[in-house]
Formats: structure tokens, C-alpha cells, sequence
């Protein structure tokens, strides 16, 4: 159904119309809700270059599409790209809305999540200090040099 009213809102007001945009936010949000991830950030995307084209990069609906964005990344996993957008959605609202204002103290949490699961990402695929390469060994491993397991 939205994708029905997004079409209509494209043919008869235009693809960087702010209702069209809005309309497309709603659908990339609700595709995100539905766990239609991939179909969503595209949708999102888009909708997050149109509002900064029309409104500008420090608009309060530019930083909710942002925060929308950072949101979807967020749970897709990819924690490095959700941060950099949710410290722009964080420098936005500090300077739109202040310090104390709850939308602010909402991107300040999503910028603390995502920060901190990069971090334990990182910690996850690091490899232990003891196990390193050297002299064609692999130092601190389980496995002998004849290529069978150590038990």
C-alpha cells in the first residue's frame, strides 16, 4: 500500500517533493520494521540524499532521516558506518535542539550502542596476542607442524 502511495506521490509531485520523501521514509521504516533490510536501506538511502538536498544538511527531518539510516546499519551489523552518521545526528540535534532535549539524548545513546558494539566487534576478530605469525609457525596454535590437530 505505501509503495502504491509513494508511486502516486512520485508521478504527481515529484521524486524530491518533501511529502514524497516523507512517504518514502515511512515505507523504508516500515520495510526496516518487517526485518526487509536489504530493500530498505536503499529506500532510506534515497530518501536520506533528498532531504539533505532540499533541506539542507542540519534540518531536524535531515537528521531524523540520518538517525533512520544509522538505525538500519545498526542492525545490519555494520556498526563503523552507524557511528559516523549517528555522530552527525548528534552534532545536529546538539545544535538544533540542545544539550538536554530527549531527541538529543536519544542520538547521544544510539552513538554510545554503536560505538560500543564496534568495539566489541573488533575484540571478536582480534586475534589472541599469543597466537602469532613467525617463522613459518604459528606460534601459540593447536595445530603441529605436521598439519594434525594437537589433543
Amino acid at each position: 500500500m505505501f509503495q502504491d502511495v509513494l508511486e502516486h506521490c512520485r508521478e504527481a509531485l515529484g521524486e524530491q517533493h518533501a511529502y514524497t520523501l516523507t512517504v518514502a521514509n515511512s515505507l523504508g521504516s516500515l520495510l526496516h520494521e518487517a526485518e526487509r533490510l536489504e530493500e530498505a536501506e536503499p529506500v532510506l538511502r534515497k530518501v536520506l540524499t533528498g532531504l539533505r538536498e532540499q533541506l539542507g544538511e542540519k534540518h531536524l527531518d535531515t537528521l531524523t532521516g540520518a538517525n533512520n539510516l544509522a538505525v538500519l546499519l545498526y542492525s545490519r551489523e555494520d556498526y563503523a558506518q552507524a557511528t559516523q552518521i549517528f555522530q552527525e545526528v548528534l552534532a545536529g540535534r546538539r545544535v538544533q535542539l540542545g544539550e538536554k532535549h530527549p531527541d538529543t539524548m536519544a542520538a547521544a545513546r544510539n552513538l554510545s550502542a554503536a560505538q560500543q558494539a564496534q568495539r566489541h566487534l573488533k575484540e571478536l576478530v582480534k586475534p589472541p596476542e599469543e597466537a602469532t605469525w613467525g617463522g613459518g609457525l604459528l606460534v601459540g596454535c593447536s595445530v603441529c607442524n605436521s598439519g594434525t590437530v594437537a589433543v
